[in-house]
């Protein structure tokens, strides 16, 4: 059975800390490598912010 990425998997892949990945979530500043990093690994895994 195959379930949602969750915000743990965008960081895990994406390679930083769950709080980055929600900082670019809700639009605060990170690093320009980091938001390159998250992005990539959001469009990876189909995430969808349960907002």
């Amino acid at each position: 059975m195959n379930r949602k990425p969750t915000m743990n998997d965008v960081a895990r892949v994406a390679g930083v800390g769950r709080g980055t990945v929600s900082n670019y979530i809700n639009g605060r500043k990170i690093k320009e490598e980091n938001r390159q990093k998250v992005d990539k690994a959001i469009k990876e895994l189909g995430y969808i912010p349960n907002l």
